[in-house]
């Protein structure tokens, strides 16, 4: 059965309530949580729970770097990179194009001047430096092959202003075209788990890119992971996905199929406009919790810097006191009825 994507009048939208699409048709809120917590670290993933270095251990380094009387090549690098990471992006474009005039052909040098201009906002020079480092080296970026070149130039074409409104992914896909279905997982093949792999290390390695939320959601929508697939298209709407359109589409109709009736896109549907809003608000609040524990985690990091250490992530999260958060079941245990 194919999952039929309707308009929705009103997409202030967010993230909560998903189903396993098989057996009984009512489920409770405590149903749908449990459920999701089996899922932790998929939810993690979408909701952006998961560590990076923050400014304070990227200052350290470059503290570090700058006191040496010389530097080699990786750790030119580096410093590039921690510059690039605290926004200093004129002194990382300095130092990589030292590299490059004495290696032409560092591909590490390459990769970071498009992830450099990347975070500039300028696309189409960051493309230019990716791919030429992918002649050097295909596996690419972070092992994601020509994805983070298709994702760059994908913004290039639809991210600035004044460009059209996209009709494919930056796979490529059309959106209208790619057939969901929620009613029964799909096997498990080695496209899907690739593709899987590649979009965890999109989402870890650029977790502003609207889109790779998008595509992230249309492959869990088709594993009837109604809840985590919602979560992205919210997600992707609020990094302002260009294509405001086929994300309503895509939420009205997971929606409209926790609804008791069947959804009649023709009608004026004042309740399906007040559960998008309902779901929004839930979202952001999830957001906001989920955006604390990372800001707890860099706060972490931070005081073991200040003690002279260069800590992992292990050894951050062994001192960290913030558990991440994890949405729990209303108090009213609300019931949700869908449809077959």
């Amino acid at each position: 059965m194919k999952f039929r994507v309707s308009p929705v009048t009103s997409f202030a939208l967010s993230s909560i309530a998903c189903i396993a699409i098989a057996g009984a048709c009512l489920w409770d809120r405590d149903t749908i949580i449990d459920e999701l917590q089996t899922k932790a670290s998929q939810y993690d993933l979408v909701m952006g729970q998961f560590p990076s270095h923050g400014d304070v251990y990227y200052q350290s380094r470059i503290s570090k770097l700058e006191a040496k009387p010389s530097l080699t090549k990786d750790e030119k690098n580096d410093l590039a990179v921690a510059y690039t990471r605290t926004k200093q992006f004129a002194k990382g474009l300095t130092q990589l194009k030292e590299i490059l005039k004495d290696h032409p052909g560092d591909y590490a040098s390459l990769s970071n001047m498009g992830v450099t201009y990347k975070k500039m906002g300028d696309y189409q020079k960051a493309a230019t430096f990716m791919e030429k480092a992918l002649k050097i080296k295909p596996e690419g970026h972070m092992g994601l092959g020509d994805w983070y070149l298709k994702r760059l130039q994908w913004s290039a074409k639809y991210e600035l202003s004044g460009q059209p409104i996209p009709s494919v992914n930056f796979l490529g896909e059309d959106y209208s075209k790619i057939e969901l279905r929620y009613f029964r997982k799909h096997k498990v093949t080695n496209e899907r788990k690739s593709r899987a792999t590649l979009l965890t290390k999109m989402i870890k390695n650029d977790r502003h890119f609207s889109d790779s939320y998008v595509v992230m959601g249309d492959l869990l929508l088709e594993n009837a992971d109604l809840n985590l697939a919602l979560r992205c298209y919210l997600h992707a709407l609020h990094l302002e996905h260009p294509n405001k359109t086929i994300l309503s589409q895509r939420i009205g109709a997971i929606l409209s199929h926790w609804k008791t009736a069947p959804y009649k896109p023709t009608t004026a549907d004042a309740t399906l406009s007040k559960a998008a809003t309902e779901q929004n608000a839930m979202f952001l609040n999830e957001l906001k919790q989920t955006e604390q524990w990372l800001a707890d985690f860099h706060a972490a990091e931070a005081s073991l810097v200040s003690k002279g250490k260069q800590p992992t992530f292990d050894e951050t999260s062994a001192v960290l006191k913030t558990k991440r958060f994890r949405p729990k079941a209303p108090s009213n245990g609300s019931k949700i009825k869908t449809r077959r």
